[in-house]
């Protein structure tokens, strides 16, 4: 895939390319952690089950389709990210993980939506677990995005422009009881980028989660 954004960038290396047969088609596979079939970059859903195959075209074209849905289901929960790219980004691989629903829910985005960024990229650490046990891939998934986020602030000190701290006054907002599972018709919100502004972000970014993974393994 051409021009990765780092959010998705984290998704990819988190998630692999699995199970790949070797001449470029995946087959599904029973995820151990979740228990549930997954095929190409973690991609779920009603149409995946043992036996499975993908091609590596197909698999990019749901890896997108499940990305631009937990974008937009990001910015369902939380409209204020649409101003900070990077926050977005390390939001929309969360939920692409874990669920809008989880999302939804969380203290994480109760900080998000009340510009508590410091303890909203504290929350991510925290969902390093699945079936109740620590999942060392997960932790370093969390970290990953945790640093993505931060760097956002990072971004905004370098333009003197810092978001205030404010209190929260965002409404819950209503998601169906499921996520939906990304079709060719899934609900996506675009973010526009500048072109010129994410291959240096891409660069700068992708220097500070190599030397966080590099430390942690």
């Amino acid at each position: 895939m051409s021009d990765v954004s780092p959010g998705m960038q984290i998704c990819m290396d988190s998630e692999s390319y699995a199970k790949d047969r070797g001449d470029g088609w995946v087959v599904a596979y029973l995820d151990e952690v979740a228990l549930i079939w997954t095929i190409g970059w973690g991609s779920t859903g009603s149409d995946i089950k043992k036996g499975t195959t993908w091609t590596r075209d197909h698999a990019v074209l749901r890896l997108q389709q499940g990305w631009d849905s937990a974008k937009a289901g990001a910015l369902r929960a939380s409209p204020i990210l649409t101003k900070y790219p990077l926050m977005l980004e390390a939001v929309t691989d969360f939920c692409y993980n874990c669920g809008v629903g989880a999302y939804q829910a969380s203290t994480l985005r109760r900080k998000v939506n009340a510009l508590s960024w410091t303890p909203a990229a504290n929350e991510f650490p925290k969902w390093n677990h699945s079936r109740g046990k620590v999942v060392a891939g997960l932790t370093i998934r969390r970290q990953k995005e945790r640093v993505l986020f931060l760097s956002q602030l990072s971004q905004l000190h370098s333009d003197a422009t810092t978001p205030a701290e404010v209190q929260d006054q965002s409404a819950p907002v209503a998601l169906p009881p499921d996520d939906p599972q990304p079709t060719a018709s899934t609900d996506s919100t675009t973010v526009s980028q500048t072109p010129d502004i994410w291959p240096i972000l891409r660069k700068r970014v992708g220097g500070w989660i190599r030397a966080l993974a590099d430390r942690l393994q």
